[in-house]
């Protein structure tokens, strides 16, 4: 079976000049369970596997109809699957005693354990595989642009052409550091140690995960709140604050998985989640819908919102307050 895959991946490298998976940047021909899908524009993409391919649909626009799988050599339609040791599989031979699902309930099942598999690996990822990444990439790489780069399999294909020396473990790490950085801009917060947030009066350089602003990052008339929560109650009530001048004209906050300061209008927000921030219970940023639907399923979140689906009310919730006594 393993010479099977191999001489087909073999074939999509050099007939169709396919190698990565373009979802991860991972070889193909060290997958298992390869499969291929088209977007909207008619882009042939290629995956590792069913999960990698689900979790890619929540933000590239696939044809459903157009997935298949590769099996014994051939990519083939409406394949079956299994779970073999918590793991989703595609089914090479029926068999009575294992638990066949179809396309469409592998589908569900694929998502739910990419998005687990991503939250566990996301603290790593930040901690330890990202520096490495970023050491290889200063050490061994010339400046690399990023703005042409649709998919991470196409930054991957480029490192390995312009960088030294890299193996194919070094260059994933290189890819994988250099994409996370392109999803978000890499914009940091930095605050200055006298900038309180106006309504709790915290000094919001200590908690630069959680800080929100209202305002131009470099702007000296910004406003700087220790959490997205206490940002909204400024929001809604600026005039309690002393603020009768206030006028809202867009902001950031922090991604939650990345640090990078992220458009506040564009962001997707978690309530109700059991992580809090330095006042308790907030709403938590993502760029990313799908990383804020992974992070929802991991930590029980209560709802997604966006910046205008915020009402006081929501805000009064996560403080515990009645709305109807307000």
């Amino acid at each position: 079976m393993r010479i099977l895959v191999f001489l087909s991946v073999f074939f999509l490298n050099f007939i169709f000049c396919v190698e990565f998976s373009d979802f991860s940047g991972k070889k193909l021909s060290q997958c298992q369970n390869v499969h291929i899908a088209e977007n909207m524009a008619n882009k042939e993409l290629y995956y590792c596997d069913l999960k990698e391919l689900a979790y890619h649909m929540q933000s590239e626009d696939i044809k459903f109809s157009s997935i298949k799988a590769l099996v014994d050599g051939k990519f083939i339609k409406n394949p079956l699957y299994t779970i073999e040791n918590g793991n989703l599989k595609v089914l090479k031979d029926e068999k009575k005693e294992l638990k066949i699902l179809d396309l469409d309930s592998a589908f569900s099942v694929a998502y739910e354990l990419k998005s687990k598999e991503i939250e566990a690996k996301r603290s790593k990822n930040l901690k330890k595989f990202y520096p490495m990444g970023k050491r290889i990439y200063e050490k061994l790489c010339p400046e690399i642009s990023l703005v042409n780069f649709a998919y991470i399999s196409q930054l991957k294909a480029e490192i390995i052409k312009k960088c030294k020396d890299l193996d194919d473990r070094k260059a994933q790490l290189v890819a994988e550091f250099l994409w996370a950085n392109l999803s978000g801009d890499a914009i940091k917060f930095e605050a200055f140690e006298h900038e309180k947030c106006p309504v709790c009066g915290m000094f919001v350089y200590k908690y630069p995960r959680w800080a929100a602003v209202f305002g131009e990052l470099d702007s000296k008339d910004r406003l700087v709140f220790d959490g997205v929560k206490d940002a909204m109650k400024f929001y809604f009530d600026y005039e309690k604050y002393g603020r009768r001048d206030f006028k809202f004209n867009g902001g950031f906050v922090s991604d939650y998985y990345t640090g990078n300061m992220i458009d506040i209008t564009k962001a997707y927000f978690v309530a109700g989640s059991d992580v809090l921030g330095p006042m308790g219970d907030e709403l938590i940023a993502f760029l990313n819908q799908s990383d804020a639907r992974a992070f929802r399923l991991e930590h029980r979140g209560r709802e997604i919102l966006k910046f205008d689906d915020i009402t006081k009310c929501v805000v009064l919730d996560l403080d515990g307050k009645s709305c109807e006594k307000e």
